[in-house]
């Protein structure tokens, strides 16, 4: 439609929104995303998932522009954490919990699937990651990076009291450069 990339509207989109990312091709990833080159900001959202959306990929977005800040939500996927790893500028990162039941496997406690490349994402600006059963898997995904995370802002939901624990792995990892701490409690009877 615009074979002029410079007066293509991806060519100046600094912020993009995908909603339904779950009907992403590997087509698109190929052909209108790789259009929003300058895209710092990426917000992924959609409906809420039941647990059949286990096959929902994110690889059409993989590390498709210099993402310095990421909105997305959690998905039933161990995917998530190669997803978020996919994009080296990352600074900012905030995962929303979309209120998905994983009963009987809680993606926390399995392995992380993310390539380790040389070029792992910086994590110098915001955290904010709810703690909740089918996302404690990128905390702790982020907790083993090699790296020195960075983080200089830090917030977090808890569910549990194992949640202490995570939090303070982070304050310790973040030491140097930690300026804010928020912590927010799930209220009592809530599913995690």
């Amino acid at each position: 439609m615009f074979p002029d990339p410079s007066t293509s509207p991806g060519y100046y989109t600094k912020i993009l929104s995908i909603n339904l990312f779950h009907r992403l091709t590997a087509a698109d990833g190929d052909g209108w995303i790789r259009g929003f080159s300058r895209v710092v900001r990426l917000v992924v959202g959609g409906p809420r998932f039941s647990p059949n959306t286990s096959a929902v990929s994110l690889a059409p977005l993989h590390g498709f522009s210099p993402i310095k800040s990421l909105d997305t939500l959690a998905t039933p996927s161990s995917k998530i954490l190669d997803f978020i790893l996919s994009f080296p500028h990352l600074e900012d990162l905030t995962v929303r919990w979309c209120g998905v039941r994983i009963d009987g496997n809680d993606l926390s406690d399995g392995p992380s699937t993310a390539v380790l490349s040389s070029s792992l994402p910086v994590f110098s600006g915001v955290l904010d990651l709810p703690l909740a059963r089918g996302t404690r898997h990128i905390a702790r995904g982020l907790l083993s990076l090699p790296d020195d995370i960075r983080f200089r802002e830090l917030g977090f939901m808890w569910g549990e009291e194992g949640d202490i624990l995570l939090t303070a792995a982070f304050v310790e990892r973040c030491s140097r450069t930690l300026e804010s701490l928020v912590v927010n409690c799930m209220p009592r009877g809530m599913y995690i």
